[in-house]
């Protein structure tokens, strides 16, 4: 006849800590790579076209476009996209970006220096972009026309002095 006895082996419960954080760690890291090549952010796209007029431009000087969905701030640090011409040519501005959420508020931002009387100031003119133009990617059907547009003697921000080196 055999006799078995049960061994008791002895694990440090350190280790057995340090054991359970490393399968804990490994689990995490598997459902951040599933999660990441699985899921995957929508992707839109707009289009827009126009050409900006001004009867005074400076030497050397055009406008530089943003689209963005902050209507209200001078600064564009991560603008969806960003466009420089000239005035009198038109622009396309054609951008596919990717939004977790519906994108319903975009708007364009024309910086510029368009005036009589030379200036260190910029000016800017803002115009929405109907949602209706924002399109799911690969569906871009049209563009959206501004037309053409004088800025001469106008800005959004009426008295307000944005400088060269916000931007």
């Amino acid at each position: 006849m055999f006799h078995v006895t049960a061994a008791r082996i002895f694990i440090h419960p350190v280790l057995v800590k340090y054991l359970f954080t490393m399968v804990q760690f490994a689990i995490c890291i598997s459902k951040i790579a599933k999660t990441r090549f699985s899921l995957r952010r929508p992707m839109y796209e707009v289009g827009i076209t126009g050409t900006v007029a001004c009867k005074y431009p400076r030497l050397g000087s055009g406008f530089t476009a943003y689209v963005s969905e902050k209507p209200n701030t001078t600064k564009e640090y991560r603008p969806i996209a960003k466009f420089s011409g000239t005035y009198w040519e038109k622009f396309y501005i054609h951008k596919i970006f990717f939004s977790w959420r519906i994108p319903k508020n975009l708007y364009i931002k024309f910086f510029y220096q368009c005036s009589k009387i030379p200036s260190h100031c910029m000016q800017m003119i803002i115009k929405p972009i109907p949602s209706h133009m924002i399109f799911q990617s690969g569906t871009l059907t049209q563009f959206f026309n501004l037309g053409t547009f004088d800025v001469t003697g106008k800005s959004s921000f009426q008295g307000t002095c944005l400088r060269m080196t916000k931007f």
